[in-house]
């Protein structure tokens, strides 16, 4: 029969390795935990806005931040895009790629507004907009979900002067580029090329 003793010696010996054997389980569950996000696909779409050599345009880019691939399974963006005026605009891109992979940085795009020439970044309503993104990790059979509103009126335009290599882009709003052209000493054709891009 074990005594107090016998009793306080087995639980000193076996407290110790208990605690060592749970410590290092739930260790193990949370290393594989943050190994599968890591591990894991990231779809978002992005905006890129921008003038051109007076030209407007405003992309969409579908793009998987992940390590792994992505199978859109679901996508919404509400309210759909409309034109300000007569410029045809692209409504509701990417919501008909169910089943499409997109492999670890691929990315696709979409151009949902153009000004033709016209000098106006008005072409698009601005929306707080809402997308989202359902996608699978085809090697876990894992559900992922991208939920997010973006603020469209608040977003900054890209302005560029030229083409190739020596492009100037600043990420400014409108006002700020004003006020940043006027500092700057262009020579008469890169101050035509702003002002179409700012009418």
């Amino acid at each position: 029969m074990l005594t107090v003793d016998n009793w306080i010696s087995i639980t000193g010996i076996a407290l110790p390795i208990v605690v060592s054997a749970v410590t290092f389980i739930w260790k193990s569950f949370m290393d594989a935990k943050v190994r599968d996000e890591q591990a894991r696909p990231n779809v978002f779409i992005s905006y890129e806005r921008g003038w051109q050599n007076g030209n407007y345009m405003e992309e969409l880019v579908l793009k998987n931040y992940g390590q792994t691939t992505a199978i859109i399974t679901n996508m919404k963006i509400s309210p759909a895009f409309e034109s300000n005026g007569d410029a045809k605009v692209a409504g509701s891109p990417f919501e008909g790629m169910k089943g499409v992979p997109l492999a670890p940085g691929q990315e696709m795009r979409t151009l949902v507004g153009h000004s033709n020439g016209q000098g106006n970044d008005n072409t698009i309503k601005r929306e707080k907009r809402h997308f989202v993104i359902e996608y699978r990790n085809p090697f876990f059979n894992k559900d992922y979900s991208s939920d997010y509103y973006v603020n469209e009126p608040g977003l900054p335009v890209m302005y560029g002067i030229g083409t190739g290599k020596n492009v100037v882009e600043v990420k400014l709003n409108q006002s700020q580029f004003v006020d940043l052209k006027k500092s700057l000493k262009f020579n008469k054709v890169q101050i035509d090329e702003l002002d179409g891009a700012n009418k």
